[in-house]
Parts: C-alpha cells; sequence; structure tokens
C-alpha cells in the first residue's frame, strides 16, 4: 500500500540529527471534478510530499498517523487550513502537537470580516441607488488590498475613506494590523500583539470583527496557531503548501519530479478512474484530453 510505503518514508528519511522532533504540514486538494479531493501531507525538513489519500475528513488523515505508529510522538507542530475535520484527527493523533493555522486563512478572515463591514455600510447608504452608495462599493480593493500593492488611485480612494467613512477605515485597520502579525521582527512579540489585537476588534463595535475576535477567543489551543507562523516553528525551510506545490506541477506537467510515492499513488487513481490525462500527469496527455 502507498500510504504504508510513505509512512515507512517518512521514519527512514530523518536524520539522527533530527529525530527528536518533526514539523509537518496539511492541506487539500481538489484532484477531479465534482468535489473529488485528496489530503496531502508535507515534510517542513524538506519540503517534499510524503503521502497523500483521498478523502479530506479527520478519518483520512488518521490513516497517516496510525501508519506511523510511535514515531508520531516526535510530531511537535501541523499546520494547517483551519479545518475542523483535520483539527479532529490531530488532537485524536497527536495531542501533543500545536495546531498552527496558515497565515492565509486567518488573514482571509479579517480580510471577509472587513468585506462584510462595506457591504452593511453600502446596504445602510441605499446600495447603488445614491452617489455614496457606489462610492462605498468602489472602495472594495482598497480596503482589502495591501497599501504596498495599491496603486495610485487606490491609494486615493483610500485616504478618501479615512476623511469619509470613519467603519471602513478602522475595518481596514483591523485587517491590517492582523495582516502585520505574521511580519513582526521578533516572533516573540506575536503573543501580546495579538491579544492587542483582539481586545481592539472586541471592542470595534463592528459587528463582524466582534464575532471574529469572539470565535477565535474561544478556541481554546487553536487560538495559539494565530500567531505561531510557519517560519518561527520551521527554521530550517519554508516550504510551499503541499496544494501550492500539487499545482506546479500539474501545470508543469513534470511528472519526473513527482516523488515516487506520490506519482505511485497518482497512477492507481488515474487507473482507478479510468480518465486518461484527467490528472494532468502529462501535458501532452492532458491536452488531449481537453481536445476530447
Amino acid at each position: 500500500m502507498v500510504a504504508s510505503r510513505t509512512a515507512r518514508e517518512w521514519r527512514a528519511h530523518r536524520t539522527s540529527s533530527d529525530r527528536r522532533t518533526a514539523f509537518g504540514s496539511v492541506d487539500e486538494i481538489s484532484y477531479r471534478r465534482h468535489h473529488r479531493y485528496l489530503t496531502t501531507v508535507a515534510d517542513h525538513a524538506t519540503g517534499a510530499i510524503v503521502w497523500c489519500q483521498p478523502g479530506r475528513n479527520s478519518a483520512t488523515l488518521t490513516e497517516f498517523f496510525d501508519e506511523l505508529g510511535a514515531r508520531k510522538r516526535s510530531i511537535r507542530a501541523v499546520s494547517i487550513d483551519m479545518s475542523g475535520e483535520y483539527q479532529r484527527a490531530l488532537r485524536q493523533a497527536v495531542p501533543h502537537a500545536e495546531i498552527c493555522f496558515d497565515p492565509f486563512h486567518v488573514v482571509r478572515l479579517a480580510g471577509r470580516a472587513t468585506d462584510q463591514v462595506r457591504r452593511d455600510e453600502w446596504n445602510l447608504h441605499e446600495r447603488s441607488h445614491t452617489p455614496h452608495g457606489r462610492w462605498v462599493k468602489s472602495t472594495r480593493w482598497s480596503l482589502l488590498k495591501a497599501p504596498e500593492r495599491q496603486t495610485v488611485g487606490q491609494l486615493a480612494t483610500l485616504w478618501e475613506v479615512q476623511n469619509e467613512n470613519r467603519r471602513l477605515y478602522r475595518a481596514f485597520l483591523l485587517r491590517e494590523e492582523l495582516r502585520l502579525l505574521y511580519h513582526l521582527p521578533d516572533p516573540d512579540l506575536a503573543p501580546a500583539h495579538l491579544d492587542a489585537w483582539l481586545a481592539w476588534a472586541a471592542r470595534s463595535r463592528l459587528r463582524p470583527f466582534v464575532r471574529l475576535a469572539g470565535t477565535s477567543r474561544s478556541g481554546g489551543s487553536a487560538q495559539s496557531g494565530w500567531w505561531d507562523r510557519r517560519s518561527a516553528h520551521f527554521p530550517e525551510v519554508k516550504p510551499r503548501r503541499p496544494s501550492d506545490w500539487w499545482r506546479s506541477e500539474r501545470r508543469r506537467g513534470r511528472s519526473s519530479h513527482v516523488p515516487d510515492r506520490g506519482r505511485g499513488r497518482l497512477r492507481q487513481l488515474h487507473h482507478q478512474q479510468g480518465a486518461a490525462g484527467q490528472l494532468g500527469l502529462h501535458r501532452r496527455g492532458a491536452l488531449a484530453h481537453r481536445r476530447r
């Protein structure tokens, strides 16, 4: 079985100096239409995919830890995408490991809260039926993009937001402060930064952010994953997420660069599904499938 082979490789490939602790990343990727997903596990020490299996629930991830056996006690931290199913599997299989949320998904929560504040303001001003409502609608990307990536026009709109609508500008500042949590020069400053942000969000009088702060406070131990960024946990390398690696290999059509364990699993799925070129293992096969 591929699962047992990759679990043995996970145990065998670690050097003697790295046997005390292990760090992993769990992600999901869609490999076919109609909600067909793979759960993938990456090793942060090498950035390689070490395991993949169809499905994206707690039972799927539990299979990996069952194959690891006693070696799972060496796992110190695992980064995930805030999936409740993965959290359940991690708490059951490796309760001692720290759960770290991917910064992208954390900041996206604040982005959604900011956009909801904008929508509430838009509805309050009769949507696009009034000049002010149309102006509120036009502020979306000025509120959601990082200032260093905005155009001159978007920065000008942001300046107007600062002067014309305090609620929108407060939402923008809250999102930016949470984003800057992952750019602090010293990770030791992160806990105090997060606590201050949660207190500010709770008293911001912006319902989406008040709800977000309440949800994070009730998250218990998972809240620490907000500020334990991957670069602090995994100083050796800052690898791509498994899904990023998967998409890049599919775009390039480079099956020779896919690890043997991953390529073998892909071929097995390929034959099971009976669709030539569906998974994009070879660029020529993928193009031929699209022409059909």
